[in-house]
């Protein structure tokens, strides 16, 4: 149920009471912006949870869902959370395990690996929302610290386009521009929208087309390969 109401500044806004498993989504035009605040409940963008009473401010013609499971219109119950949140459920068993054969020095096998997962998909398929999602949910569960790599030049993740990156996940990926779609990195001004906890290694391409020069793409994805590994072998000695 949606009510109109008329703030003390002239400006109007409206407060949205979304049912169960459902979400409300925007998509916001150029040079327009959206101010969102949790009055009740429990609710999440992209899997990062919304603080109670807290001001999120949205521009640069952002795309996002708020969704919540419990009761907290346009609200949508076409929502893909389900089956993501189904996906993320077995990722966090094998974690689990993985974590509990690495503790007890068990030898590693594949059924004993932590997940690693290759999303594909079309442009506009949800690839981004769903990886922001998944490592959201491992991050708030357990505080794992998963490993989010970005091989899609056309799209910057942390930096700008025309590059490859990785990055450790410590506290939640925030929601507020396409400009940042996984946040703002360390080397940005201090804003309340951005994180000093991400500090990806990052490869410049040079182009939004892998196709552009294909040997260098692949020269890159293995350098960064490597620096993950390297930095998985630091971690677990």
């Amino acid at each position: 149920m949606a009510e109109t109401v008329k703030s003390t500044n002239g400006s109007d806004y409206r407060n949205w009471d979304l049912v169960a498993k459902s979400e409300y989504r925007f998509e916001l035009e150029a040079n327009t912006s959206l101010a969102i605040r949790l009055t009740s409940g429990t609710a999440e963008i992209y899997g990062a949870e919304l603080a109670l009473g807290r001001l999120y401010l949205f521009g640069g013609e952002c795309k996002a869902a708020v969704f919540t499971w419990p009761s907290t219109e346009y609200t949508s119950d076409e929502t893909p959370m389900v089956p993501l949140i189904n996906i993320h459920t077995a990722f966090e068993q094998m974690r689990i395990r993985a974590h509990r054969a690495l503790t007890t020095n068990q030898p590693e096998t594949a059924k004993l690996r932590p997940p690693r997962v290759l999303v594909l998909g079309p442009e506009n398929s949800g690839k981004t929302s769903a990886c922001k999602i998944w490592c959201n949910y491992a991050i708030r569960g357990r505080n794992w610290c998963p490993t989010l790599i970005n091989l899609d030049v056309n799209d910057g993740g942390w930096t700008i386009p025309g590059t490859v990156s990785a990055c450790p996940l410590s506290s939640a990926i925030p929601t507020c521009t396409p400009a940042n779609p996984f946040g703002a990195t360390a080397t940005s001004a201090p804003t309340a929208l951005s994180s000093s906890a991400l500090l990806p290694v990052v490869h410049w391409f040079g182009h939004i087309d892998p196709k552009r020069n294909q040997q260098l793409i692949e020269k890159l994805i293995r350098t960064l390969a490597n620096s993950v590994k390297q930095k998985f072998l630091q971690d677990h000695t």
